[in-house]
């Protein structure tokens, strides 16, 4: 019999917004993932949409993000080239 755990819905804390970054080159996937995910609810912001891995790095130069959620296959500078910055 597999063991079974109780669900616990996350729960954002009220006085702790998370800042997001998302990163995708097709916007389909951009505006499904702002959209599609009730990312206040869970405690983040969305920061910054970005298309490309460049447009991360000159973002980061200037701004901090606690999380980045990003393709990694991208047309000039991937989400990998991202995570080695």
């Amino acid at each position: 019999m597999p063991l079974m755990y109780p669900f616990y819905p996350l729960q954002a804390k009220e006085d702790v917004m998370y800042k997001l970054l998302i990163a995708d080159d097709e916007r389909r996937i951009r505006d499904g993932l702002q959209k599609i995910v009730d990312w206040n609810q869970l405690g983040f912001e969305i920061v910054m949409i970005c298309i490309d891995g460049e447009e991360i790095i000159d973002y980061l130069y200037e701004n901090e993000v606690d999380v980045i959620l990003t393709d990694i296959k991208m047309v000039k500078c991937s989400g990998l080239d991202v995570a080695q910055y």
